[in-house]
């Protein structure tokens, strides 16, 4: 989205660099994994940077109640162009990245929900709310499964998120 371009400065090193596990993580599992490509690891990182940045623009407006119009414009660009990319990248599997993604983003939407709940009033805290925590980092594991797939590791893309 060429008209935002300049926008996407606001987040530097943070979002986009080798400070973000998020965003740096799926690409030196897949380096580690044997997928040095050139070719290859440019189409990733720019499909983790889309995918990145939306989840972190996601997560300013549910933790810090931000909602900068021109962000959300970007975000839900990015969003989409994150969903192209990982069909893109998915030869014959044609849309399984986008069903993967379905499925961590229910457990993305289901721990946010319940962390608002505790924002909301004071609830205490079950195992059960502790363990899913975890699941809002759950949309990074999605790559984890294309960059298994593409290494020829299929195996090791579930375990990886764990």
């Amino acid at each position: 989205m060429p008209a935002l371009a300049a926008a996407v400065g606001r987040f530097g090193d943070a979002v986009f660099g080798l400070s973000s596990g998020f965003f740096y993580l799926p690409a030196a599992q897949a380096e580690a994994w044997g997928l040095t490509g050139d070719a290859v690891q440019h189409a990733l990182l720019r499909t983790l940077a889309l995918g990145h940045f939306h989840f972190a623009w996601q997560d300013r407006v549910v933790d810090e109640g931000l909602a900068d119009p021109v962000m959300c414009l970007f975000s839900d660009s990015a969003l989409l162009g994150y969903l192209d990319a990982l069909d893109a990248l998915s030869g014959d599997q044609y849309r399984r990245y986008r069903e993967v993604h379905d499925g961590y983003y229910a457990r993305y939407v289901a721990a946010i929900v319940r962390d608002l709940r505790h924002r909301a009033d004071i609830v205490a805290y079950d195992a059960d709310d502790v363990l899913g925590l975890g699941d809002k980092a759950a949309p990074g594991a999605t790559v984890f499964h294309l960059v298994a797939d593409l290494a020829g590791v299929p195996e090791r893309g579930a375990p990886a998120p764990r």
